[in-house]
């Protein structure tokens, strides 16, 4: 797990600073994730957060809903110690799991733990494609009847390949994202060439559908950033 935490304590401060900037867009497609929620669930809600980080961004998105227990998983302990600082000021019932999110899952299916709201954020593009198969799977066991797994990530275009895909994402930042100095720039063009493998909207649908998901639907879809919001029910 040091590994892990040395890796976040490295790039918390260029991601807060991505963030402060708005560089990924965050905060338009947080806004429709936040709005979704406010509109479609009006009872108290149990949520579960794959991937959560610091849960810096999500937690100001859910204080306007009726959330009432939050259980969040990441593989940093440091990060996790971030995120229970933001999610203090909810005042609900938090658990908060230290291990990679696929072993983390497969436990709760086993623990026959069920959420009314799934939600992962920029997360699952670090899964190999049957990785991603096997975790839309375990979501989908975890889910309650008529639950939702909201997922935000980064997507390629149909049929465009990897290395297409990551020259386009990357141009970007290394061009219009002025307030990274050229190490920040290094670290970021390392990390998303090496651990990046996200999927292109039809390839989720589909395995949203094989996986047996009764609604699907793309609540937005930003090409500028290459950020898509989904919403599939159970």
């Amino acid at each position: 797990m040091n590994e892990y935490n040395k890796m976040f304590d490295h790039h918390w401060s260029l991601y807060q600073k991505i963030l402060q900037h708005n560089y990924m867009g965050h905060d338009q497609i947080y806004s429709v994730l936040e709005d979704d929620l406010i509109s479609h669930i009006h009872a108290p809600f149990s949520f579960l957060d794959i991937g959560c980080g610091d849960a810096q961004t999500i937690t100001g998105r859910l204080k306007h809903t009726p959330i009432s227990a939050y259980t969040g998983i990441d593989l940093s302990a440091d990060a996790l110690a971030h995120a229970q600082h933001f999610l203090t000021p909810l005042q609900i019932q938090t658990h908060l799991i230290n291990n990679d999110f696929e072993h983390a899952l497969a436990d709760l299916v086993t623990q026959r733990v069920q959420f009314d709201v799934i939600f992962s954020g920029f997360a699952l593009h670090h899964l190999a494609p049957e990785q991603r198969i096997h975790a839309f799977h375990n979501i989908y066991q975890l889910l309650d009847k008529g639950g939702c797994f909201y997922l935000i990530d980064v997507y390629p275009h149909k049929d465009e390949p990897r290395d297409t895909y990551l020259d386009r994402y990357l141009a970007k930042p290394m061009t219009d994202w002025t307030e990274l100095n050229d190490t920040e720039k290094t670290i970021l063009d390392d990390h998303v060439r090496s651990s990046d493998f996200p999927a292109c909207k039809d390839t989720l649908i589909e395995i949203a559908t094989e996986t047996g998901f009764e609604s699907i639907q793309c609540l937005f879809e930003d090409d500028e950033h290459a950020n898509i919001l989904m919403a599939f029910t159970k």
